[in-house]
């Protein structure tokens, strides 16, 4: 009966530790977004992205270390999403100085916000300005890629202040970097 009992919390551990994989694996999933096009879907969006006017940097910094990564927040590009919604496109430096392979969108949170308030990830099928693939791709230690991430803009006009974080911290390490609209 003892032998029993051990087995059943064996199996809940594994069960545990399963499902709590796959929340972290599907949290990550959400930050980033992917899209395939095809060339009808390309013609029907803007093609005319419009850089954000203005770069304001705050004190925690646009570039440097975070972890095993050197991350620089660059620029930012006015587009529309999918659905003609305002959008941004912000570009970004990723650098893996890891001992292992590693990939932006799981190696590192990313979030935009507007108002304080955090903008949802945007689906842009204009090739011409985003590459939703980039931040997929998987680097070998020591590579160094242009990533990006889009955001649909809950307002045409307010600043959109960018955080990043390492996926996994303890502190408070973060770059932040303000676009005004």
């Amino acid at each position: 009966m003892k032998h029993h009992n051990i087995l059943n919390q064996s199996h809940k551990k594994l069960l545990l530790g399963v499902i709590s994989t796959l929340l972290i694996l599907t949290a990550v999933a959400g930050c980033s977004s992917s899209v395939q096009t095809s060339p009808q879907q390309s013609s029907q969006q803007s093609a005319s992205p419009e850089p954000a006017a203005k770069e304001d940097t705050e004190a925690a910094g646009e570039s440097g270390a975070l972890g095993d990564y050197e991350i620089s927040i660059l620029d930012a590009v006015k587009t529309t999403d999918f659905e003609g919604n305002p959008a941004i496109v912000i570009n970004f430096d990723f650098q893996n100085n890891s001992s292992n392979n590693a990939m932006f969108s799981t190696a590192v949170l990313c979030q935009a916000y507007q108002d304080g308030v955090s903008l949802s990830s945007a689906i842009i099928i204009n090739n011409d300005v985003y590459d939703g693939e980039a931040s997929l791709k998987t680097l070998q230690p020591g590579a160094k890629l242009r990533v990006q991430k889009a955001y649909t803009l809950t307002s045409a006009d307010a600043p959109v202040t960018v955080e990043v974080k390492p996926l996994i911290s303890f502190g408070d390490d973060k770059l932040t970097k303000t676009f005004t609209m």
